[in-house]
């Protein structure tokens, strides 16, 4: 099992396939500078998920997030919750990750 963790991990993929990070032009772009800041994504295999995304502030794990082979839907797992989100993009599966566990996002809208 490898694990890469880096302040912005961008993995390789496929021409044509989409990225985690590809995103629609509005305040994203702003919400993802902030993540990008603040947080940690790294990634490992998971033999239920395949690629299984973790966020992290400082050494603190926030919780996980992963792609649907079915929907093409982002699922948000924070750590100690029973909520789960179902997402368009990775950049929203992080922020619902940041809102359930309380760190303020203010700057990011």
């Amino acid at each position: 099992m490898m694990t890469q963790k880096n302040s912005v991990y961008q993995p390789a993929y496929a021409p044509g396939q989409p990225t985690p990070f590809e995103l629609e032009k509005t305040d994203a772009e702003a919400a993802a500078q902030l993540l990008a800041v603040e947080f940690e994504i790294d990634s490992t295999h998971d033999s239920d998920f395949s690629a299984l995304y973790r966020l992290w502030h400082l050494d603190k794990l926030l919780g996980t997030f992963y792609r649907t082979s079915s929907d093409g839907k982002w699922v948000a797992q924070p750590i100690n919750s029973n909520k789960h989100a179902s997402c368009s993009t990775a950049l929203q599966a992080q922020l619902s990750i940041i809102v359930v566990t309380g760190l303020p996002v203010a700057d990011a809208a």
